[in-house]
């Protein structure tokens, strides 16, 4: 009975002084990650053709569509980006029409998972394109990180009968993302 109650007192002790005992089996350890800049780009682009306009003495329009397309920006620096677009004058030979004769417009756009929200007024549609590159969709500083998908557009040919002689006219659309300066 004396032997039970010294080793009842012991395991009552030791349980006591293990309570309070912190737990001294925990550790700590930091870490990091480096992230370095990404991409900056947009993917390729196609513009169709605007087909056969039979003159009519009139002024008169055709359409074309431009490709859907995605916009980058993993740089990591929240400087924001702009969609320029331009083209050469539409020419046949010597026959040009004039600059400006063409017009954008029916694009939209959309974030891609946790990229930053986008917003409809970024986006200027119509556009008016010329041989000088005209910001069509402008992302402000602070903005713009992640990547965006778009809605390719429409583009508009005016075609007046003052400037137009028959034939086939061709001209280059170019179209390039292009980060805001600070």
């Amino acid at each position: 009975m004396k032997l039970f109650k010294m080793i009842t007192n012991f395991v009552l002790a030791a349980a006591i002084t293990l309570a309070l005992i912190p737990a001294a089996f925990a550790a700590s350890s930091n870490t990091n990650v480096t992230l370095k800049a990404g991409p900056f780009t947009i993917s390729p682009i196609t513009v169709g053709n605007f087909g056969q306009i039979i003159l009519n003495g009139q002024d008169q329009t055709a359409q074309a569509s431009i490709s859907n397309f995605t916009v980058t920006d993993a740089r990591g620096n929240s400087k924001g980006w702009s969609v320029q677009i331009s083209a050469t004058r539409f020419a046949s030979g010597k026959n040009l029409l004039h600059d400006g004769a063409l017009t954008i417009s029916g694009t939209t756009g959309a974030a891609v998972g946790h990229s930053d929200s986008f917003e409809k007024s970024y986006i200027f549609n119509p556009t008016k394109i010329t041989t000088v590159p005209s910001k069509y969709i402008v992302v402000p500083n602070s903005k713009g990180k992640g990547t965006f998908n778009f809605s390719g557009g429409i583009l508009t040919l005016d075609i007046w009968p003052n400037e137009v002689l028959e034939g086939t006219y061709t001209s280059t659309v170019t179209i390039d993302v292009v980060a805001n300066i600070n």
